[in-house]
């Protein structure tokens, strides 16, 4: 059974996440192939790929519950909200 049995479900168990991205890492390695490259052929969009690397390494390639959330590399994005003890300065 070959790699070409169809698109990745939208929900693969934390084994598949994890094969899929041994396998995406020994392209690069082995091959010298990118990330989106490798994803292509795995018929994986290259930001999940990109997702769940960056979910690997905080321990966390598990699926979350499902729900909008704030994306890794928004987060620097984000400003605290003024409380109402602050006065603004204009």
């Amino acid at each position: 059974m070959g790699l070409n049995a169809g698109l990745v479900p939208p929900r693969v168990d934390v084994c598949v996440k994890a094969g899929l991205l041994e396998l995406v890492e020994h392209g690069a390695r082995e091959g010298g192939w990118s990330v989106r490259r490798s994803a292509a052929l795995l018929g994986l969009d290259h930001v999940r790929v990109l997702r769940w690397q960056a979910r690997a390494v905080v321990g966390r390639l598990d699926d979350a519950k499902p729900g909008p959330g704030v994306l890794l590399w928004s987060c620097h994005l984000l400003q605290p909200l003024p409380t109402g003890d602050q006065t603004t300065r204009g």
